[in-house]
């Protein structure tokens, strides 16, 4: 008697435990929906749900993440190196804050770790990419421009110094954010021609640029927020929305020569957002 209740007691504990019997469709689903940190969470569900995070397609290692588990900023660089060894699959979306005060003082290091992370990345099919970095500018490795299948590009604090020769563009690129980069005029002007679909372009403080020369026939929406720059709209048509924060009165210029505003404004035949603020300060 007490074996069979007992023995029913198993059975029917089997059968309230469904979500260790979901489908694996439906558990990726599920883990799809949630934030990392939430997703790694689940492998205590059951020994059907320990590994399922790994194929997890947004891998999103920002300060919010690393606020969740602070145990892992003490050895920050071994962890993005094994989370990314782990994971199996395609992904869409890495996100990383580059933790200034969990990083080496040696820059070659660190750039050498963030150039294998891009090769895994690249070998992922990687579309949206963000690369936070909280110290002082790091160069970007070469192999980011390997990457032609982005579609959103965000950097912050990193320097590009040139582009490498074999390098023939963003084919695929929508979006582009430019945070604290530094590159000078012609880099510039050659990664933005290298993005043939790009759509929208935010620009804050790439101290280096001292004239914005935009030739970009897809352009959209425009976010400049910097100080004492030259702008020279020479091929955007499609542009609606434009907003420029800046330090002082910029300069307009069109096919090389001085412009005033509504010269400017005449040249872009589809423009129905245009707001310039002035007098704004920098503050860390």
């Amino acid at each position: 008697m007490s074996c069979n209740m007992e023995g029913k007691r198993h059975c029917d504990a089997r059968n309230m435990d469904g979500i260790s019997n979901l489908p694996m469709n439906a558990m990726e689903f599920i883990l799809e929906l949630l934030p990392l940190q939430d997703a790694i969470r689940t492998r205590i569900f059951s020994r059907n749900w320990r590994f399922n995070w790994v194929s997890h397609q947004q891998l999103l290692l920002n300060n919010e993440f690393f606020d969740s588990f602070p145990c892992l900023k003490e050895n920050f660089l071994s962890f993005v190196h094994k989370i990314l060894l782990v994971h199996r699959g395609p992904m869409q979306k890495f996100a990383l804050s580059i933790l200034a005060d969990s990083v080496p003082r040696n820059k070659w290091s660190v750039r050498k770790d963030v150039e294998q992370w891009l090769l895994v990345l690249l070998k992922n099919g990687i579309r949206e990419l963000i690369l936070n970095n909280l110290g002082s500018p790091l160069k970007v490795p070469p192999s980011l421009f390997s990457c032609a299948k982005l579609m959103q590009l965000r950097l912050g604090r990193f320097r590009i110094h040139k582009l490498p020769p074999a390098f023939s563009g963003f084919p695929n690129l929508i979006l582009l954010e430019l945070y604290e980069a530094l590159l000078d005029k012609r880099i510039f002007e050659t990664f933005i021609s290298s993005c043939p679909v790009l759509e929208i372009l935010s620009l804050t403080f790439c101290m280096k640029l001292n004239h914005y020369y935009l030739s970009a026939p897809n352009l959209k929406y425009l976010h400049i927020f910097d100080i004492n720059k030259y702008l020279s709209f020479t091929n955007t048509p499609n542009l609606t929305t434009a907003s420029l924060k800046v330090g002082c009165e910029p300069k307009y210029t069109e096919q090389g020569n001085t412009s005033n505003l509504v010269k400017v404004l005449d040249s872009l035949p589809r423009i129905e957002n245009f707001s310039l603020s002035q007098n704004i300060l920098k503050v860390r």
